[in-house]
């Protein structure tokens, strides 16, 4: 029992390392999150590329918010996955915009998709299910 824990164990971390985690809960959930205050949803900058931050639950974000200072004024904005895919991701990609999936931590650890790379991992997990 033990060995099988390790082992899921083992696989959620590497998930999480990988993405995989923003892809699964976005699905489950339909829906994704961002934040959001009256100048607009924030960009964050890594390896030179410009990212908006999104997030596969609402606690996640509330997280964000509490644990980050300078998102203290943010709220939680919720849309749902097919706006996600057919209206957000075409905007960034126009944008040249990545996405900065579920970033956790004062400093804003996560992972990095092209607009294009994560639409076809939604649809091939989607298609996969």
């Amino acid at each position: 029992m033990a060995e099988v824990e390790a082992k899921s164990g083992s696989i959620k971390l590497v998930d999480e390392f990988y993405g995989h985690d923003f892809i699964n809960e976005i699905i489950e959930q339909q829906k994704v999150w961002t934040i959001k205050n009256n100048e607009g949803i924030p960009t964050t900058t890594s390896d030179r590329q410009e990212s908006m931050p999104f997030w596969s639950s609402k606690l996640r974000t509330e997280n964000v918010i509490k644990s980050v200072p300078v998102y203290h004024d943010y709220q939680v904005l919720e849309m749902s996955l097919e706006t996600f895919k057919k209206v957000w991701l075409p905007r960034l990609d126009k944008d040249g915009l990545y996405i900065a999936a579920n970033l956790s931590g004062e400093s804003l650890v996560g992972n990095d998709w092209t607009p294009e790379e994560l639409l076809e991992q939604i649809l091939f997990k989607l298609d996969d299910d």
